[in-house]
C-alpha cells in the first residue's frame, strides 16, 4: 500500500514546502511563478529542476542546465513522489 497523501505545492502565502518522497528523501519545492516551482532534493544538493504544472495532476519536470537528470512530461503527482 502507498503512503502517498498528495503533493503539497507552494502558494503565494507559503512560498516553500517540503515533503518526504517514497524513498525517504526530503524534496523542497519553491514557488517561481504561477504553476512553476524549483525542485531541490536535500540528499542530492547538486540537483535542481523546474516543475511546471499543466493541469491539477499533469506535471513537467525539467532539470536545469548542467544538472544530470532526466526530463519528463505528462507525469502525475504520485509519479513525482515515487521518483525522488
Amino acid at each position: 500500500m502507498s503512503d502517498f497523501e498528495g503533493l503539497p505545492l507552494p502558494t503565494a502565502e507559503q512560498k516553500e514546502v517540503s515533503f518526504l518522497s517514497r524513498r525517504g528523501n526530503e524534496v523542497i519545492l519553491r514557488l517561481i511563478d504561477t504553476d512553476r516551482f524549483e525542485v531541490k532534493v536535500t540528499e542530492h544538493p547538486d540537483y535542481t529542476a523546474v516543475l511546471t504544472r499543466h493541469a491539477p495532476d499533469d506535471f513537467e519536470l525539467q532539470p536545469v542546465r548542467d544538472v544530470d537528470g532526466v526530463a519528463d512530461d505528462g507525469i502525475t503527482a504520485h509519479e513525482l513522489w515515487e521518483r525522488f
